[in-house]
């Protein structure tokens, strides 16, 4: 009993060592207690998901457990009892941490926690830590004659090596699932933070956008600078104003316009992020296919390096097993330290394929890489400047893109085309060492910080070949995000509906001249700085919030004030109109 409890105090010590690091560097403390909340705001999900973080950990702790015994028995047992069996115990406690803590160095390189600083991205060592207890057990079984008698305990060190292949048996299961008598699949596929300028970047890694997009809009623009009130325009077709949404996490319930029209013409819809933050808009306009759980408060404490910790990271590993189970670490690009974006756009893409049914399909997604902190799992530049790691993120990001479509092009449909877009831009301060950055130096950094800094509301918006044949304007014109919900409705079903946007199938208006009003979003003065710091934005934004129902929303009377408060500018621009008719339905 004695060795038991020395144990399990080793392993209480491990885990509060690490939050302890955690805390002074994220400023948790402060993050937690000033967001306004009571334990009756918080949703029986964050209940449900807080119950699972705990019982992966009691699992956990357990399979430690039962290996430190058998090590132990087996280490007594060739010694002799010639020293204390609870050194041993500690002694093989310590040394499995110490594994673990380097197996996930090695597979997380952007881990905080880490005793070797390696850098390794190979494919294999993604199944590192299956190789390594695979070999355990088969040492522990074929050197110790009394271990051979426990099979049940034995069958635990194999855990990492079934998780393998369960795993792959449902990727395989879930990857295998296609769906006949499939008409339609119109996609509408954003790619966070990628400015205008950085649209060739991103082509230049990505086939499927070079090729099934020939033509972009690089001369468009998005109302607002924030990633969740920019989809709010795509999605409603409507500005700002109108459609109420004015920030990232408004108190103000999102409008349905794009989902209600499809689904009122029997369309199958499935919409999803990587990115659980932005992911409100799928719940609430009741969705039944909404790829991911939606974001919860937990997620701002949870997903930062709060539980960077080895045996939940090594556990994201297993997407499949353990998407639902802890959705804080599998394919959150809110966490930058286990986030994959090629192994996430495949899993994705599997997901949605399987939930593409006969007849027509729209399938939206929201890829978050590009936008800061410009990092993930396998990124290795912590000393480049900061709009060096976007230009990083910005390729990766065309690969993930491949990925994704690729998969969801091979289904046998009548037709697969869209829009790619971008929900808005980005600015950099911070002047640079490196020769080749692209995209140096504004004088404020961010988006939706100024209404003045235009690249973080220039972006691109490209159409697929088959609906840019029949816009009326040409690639040089000035447009905007609030024209894609319009065409896309006209394409498909010959339909108006009302919207603050142009119909590019059509003559908009009398005149070629237009204009937009752009706005600025909720500001701290650290996102002003020239290299602002992640935990200080948190940390001087969090007052701002409020938890209701397990979701984290500004202060309604808050938000009133920030409207208050806001910047504008108005942009103008000339829409050409193209030389060649070809297909054009009546644009007059």
């Amino acid at each position: 009993m004695y060795r038991v409890t020395a144990f399990f105090a080793i392993l209480l010590f491990y885990p509060l060592m690490q939050l302890g690091q955690r805390i002074p560097s994220e400023n948790m403390p402060q993050k937690f207690f000033n967001l306004d909340f009571s334990v009756h705001d918080f949703s029986r999900y964050d209940f449900y998901i807080t119950g699972i973080y705990l019982l992966v950990y009691s699992v956990f702790c357990l399979w430690v457990l039962f290996i430190t015994l058998l090590a132990s028995r087996w280490i007594l047992s060739i010694s002799g009892q010639r020293v204390r069996p609870i050194f041993i115990n500690v002694l093989v406690a310590f040394i499995l941490f110490l594994v673990l803590d380097v197996v996930n160095g090695v597979k997380f390189p952007n881990s905080q926690f880490k005793i070797l600083d390696l850098s390794f991205n190979e494919f294999w060592m993604k199944y590192i830590g299956a190789i390594l207890s695979l070999f355990l057990s088969l040492f522990i079984v074929f050197f110790s004659d009394s271990c051979r008698r426990h099979f049940a305990l034995i069958s635990l060190l194999l855990m990492p090596s079934v998780l393998l292949v369960v795993n792959f048996s449902l990727y395989k299961w879930n990857d295998g699932y296609t769906t006949k008598g499939v008409n339609n699949i119109t996609y509408v596929l954003g790619v966070d933070s990628v400015r205008a300028d950085a649209h060739s970047l991103l082509a230049n890694n990505s086939t499927f956008l070079a090729s099934k997009h020939l033509a972009s809009y690089n001369n468009a623009w998005s109302p607002v600078g924030r990633t969740y009130a920019s989809w709010n325009v795509l999605t409603t077709g409507l500005a700002p104003e109108n459609n109420r949404v004015r920030f990232n996490l408004s108190s103000v319930e999102p409008k349905c316009t794009m989902f209600n029209t499809f689904e009122d013409h029997e369309w199958n819809i499935i919409y999803g992020s990587d990115e659980k933050r932005f992911n409100h808009i799928g719940e609430k306009c009741s969705l039944e296919n909404n790829l991911g759980s939606s974001t919860q408060a937990l997620d701002f404490v949870a997903a930062s390096p709060l539980l960077d910790m080895p045996y939940y990271n090594l556990l994201s590993e297993y997407d499949f097993v353990f998407k639902e189970i802890l959705p804080f670490h599998v394919h959150n690009r809110a966490n930058a330290v286990t986030y994959d974006p090629y192994q996430a756009a495949k899993y994705y893409a599997i997901k949605a394929k399987g939930k593409v049914m006969a007849g027509d399909n729209l399938l939206v997604f929201h890829f978050t890489l590009p936008h800061m902190p410009w990092t993930h799992r396998w990124s290795h530049l912590s000393q480049a400047s900061d709009n060096r790691k976007y230009e990083v993120m910005v390729e990766d990001a065309g690969r993930a893109l491949d990925i994704f479509t690729d998969v969801l092009s091979r289904i046998d449909s009548n037709s697969f085309e869209g829009v790619i877009w971008s929900d808005h831009g980005e600015s950099f301060t911070q002047h640079s060492s490196h020769e080749n950055d692209l995209f140096c130096c504004s004088n404020v950094g961010g988006h939706g910080t100024s209404a003045e800094i235009l690249e973080q509301y220039n972006i691109f918006i490209s159409f697929s070949n088959l609906i840019n044949d029949e816009l009326v304007y040409s690639g040089d014109s000035f447009i905007t995000s609030l024209d894609i919900l319009p065409t896309l409705i006209d394409w498909h079903f010959d339909k108006t509906i009302v919207s603050d946007g142009c119909n590019l199938m059509r003559l908009c208006g009398t005149s070629l001249a237009r204009s937009l009003t752009i706005e600025s979003g909720f500001t701290v003065k650290e996102m002003l700085k020239k290299t602002p710091d992640l935990s200080k934005i948190m940390e001087q934004g969090i007052a701002a919030y409020t938890v209701k129902e397990g979701k984290v929303i500004l202060r309604a009377e808050f938000e009133e004030e920030l409207i208050r408060t806001k910047g504008y500018k108005t942009v103008h621009g000339i829409m050409s109109v193209k030389s060649e008719k070809k297909s054009y339905r009546d644009i007059h």
